[in-house]
């Protein structure tokens, strides 16, 4: 068989083997596929709330309300805390504030708290990022989210 033949039988061969070296081929691996994306499973809708989306029933100091987003909770002044608000509400917390006038004690259940203390000028101030099942509990209230959902989070005020 005549050179020429013998080369184009061995690179026809090559190819069709898919054999690495030959005729200055290279066999290199596939890239491995991108990876999956990650992704958060979506919130489900939360139940309804006993006091329904009515924050006025907050007002004596015992409700559960339904809020979909930023609210200021009405909460007389007996409780000992002015201002109280519902900042923002995440897929996993919900930013709490409440102001102390007269100053006082916090003890926080699965909130990430912070405290900033009264002086003559300004009341004391706490801020809570609280998850599911979280509580800020005041030396008369306890502020607590019950759920956080798609539609917003289930709030509950206790008297103590």
């Amino acid at each position: 068989m005549p050179a020429r033949a013998v080369s184009l039988v061995v690179a026809l061969g090559c190819v069709l083997l898919g054999l690495s070296g030959c005729a200055g081929m290279r066999n290199e691996p596939a890239p491995p596929p991108p990876p999956e994306p990650v992704s958060t499973p979506p919130l489900a809708p939360l139940p309804t709330a006993a006091d329904g989306t009515n924050l006025a029933a907050c007002t004596g100091g015992s409700c559960e309300v339904k809020t979909p987003g930023a609210v200021t909770i009405p909460l007389d002044a007996r409780f000992g805390l002015a201002d109280v608000r519902v900042l923002s509400i995440g897929p996993d917390n919900v930013r709490l504030s409440a102001s102390a006038p007269g100053g006082g004690s916090v003890r926080s259940t699965r909130c990430s708290v912070n405290i900033q203390t009264a002086t003559a000028a300004a009341p004391g101030l706490v801020t809570g990022d609280c998850r599911t099942g979280g509580r800020m509990t005041f030396e008369k209230v306890s502020i607590g989210v019950a759920a956080i959902g798609q539609d917003g989070a289930i709030l509950r005020v206790v008297p103590r």
